[in-house]
Parts: C-alpha cells; sequence; structure tokens
C-alpha cells in the first residue's frame, strides 16, 4: 500500500482514500485506521481509486469493517472501485454488502 489519506468530510462522514495493492502486508494498518475512524464517524466513505490490486485479505478487510461499522449504527462504503477491484467485489457476491461503485465510464 503506497498511501492512506484520511479526509473528514463533515462532521457525520470520513473519506480514506488509498493507492497501491491491498494485500495480506498492507491490510493490517489500513484496517486499524478504517475502525478507528467508524468510532468517530458515522459514515466511513473509502475511496479505491488508486488501488491497483486487491486479494482476498482485502476482500475480508472490508467485510470486517463494514461489519464493525454496522454494528456501531454506521455506515461503510466503497466508492471508485478500478474496473479489475469491483470485478473481484462482484464476483465474490460482496457488492451489495459493501455498497461498492464503479468509477462512471468517460466518454471519448
Amino acid at each position: 500500500m503506497d498511501e492512506v489519506l484520511v479526509r473528514e468530510r463533515d462532521d457525520s462522514s470520513v473519506s480514506i482514500g488509498l493507492s497501491g495493492d491491498l494485500d495480506e502486508l498492507s491490510c493490517g494498518d489500513i484496517e486499524s485506521t478504517i475502525l478507528t475512524a467508524s468510532k468517530l464517524w458515522r459514515r466511513v466513505v473509502v475511496d479505491l481509486g488508486a488501488v491497483t490490486f486487491c486479494t482476498s485479505a482485502g476482500l475480508s478487510m472490508f467485510v470486517r469493517c463494514h461489519n464493525v461499522a454496522t454494528e456501531q449504527g454506521g455506515t461503510f462504503v466503497l466508492t471508485n472501485a478500478p474496473s479489475i477491484v469491483h470485478r473481484v467485489i462482484e464476483v465474490t457476491g460482496l457488492t451489495h454488502l459493501l455498497a461498492a461503485t464503479a468509477p462512471e465510464p468517460v466518454d471519448c
């Protein structure tokens, strides 16, 4: 993982931007950041626009973070998932749970 950028959106929500690979080596620190954010804000939005790769460790982390946020009465949303990451989320049947959105197509 290259970078984790936390930006407060307003009093009740935060945006966390991730970049690079989501794998076994990077997920521990990222999960800790997301879980801390879910205690401070009711809505956590994770921007995956700069993520280049996501293993099952990343998917498992997202499910755990979603479950914790939901148990605390909050929401956890993934956004801007690159097509390869969005496809993995779709194939595993997690789109409904993670509310993952792909970037809008760009007209050429």
